[in-house]
């Protein structure tokens, strides 16, 4: 919904909006067994041992390369997980937001 202060038109989405778009932007991805750039990583997982040890190597990897801002992990489905740094989940936190 827009909320219009006079001069400028701001979006404001519902958390099931913006996971809905979040769950658009993903999906699309989510073909490869591995998508990479420099700060979100796409991982797919063949079972929960496999799961814990990828998404434990990846938030590792992208711990550090994080300077002000936090990881946040993606479950699109159940076999696939976006891990990438996030402005949005303060500095040496990970959050995890489940898209199912």
């Amino acid at each position: 919904m827009p909320a219009d202060d006079g001069h400028s038109v701001t979006w404001t989405l519902s958390p099931s909006e913006i996971a809905q778009t979040r769950r658009t932007e993903l999906t699309e991805k989510k073909k490869a067994s591995m998508w990479t750039t420099p700060s979100r990583i796409l991982v797919k997982v063949e079972d929960p041992e496999s799961r814990d040890r990828k998404l434990d190597q990846t938030c590792a990897r992208l711990r550090r390369e994080a300077t002000d801002c936090g990881i946040l992990v993606t479950r699109i489905e159940h076999t696939t997980f976006e891990v990438a740094l996030s402005a949005d989940v303060p500095f040496g936190l990970t959050r995890e937001l489940d898209l199912l």
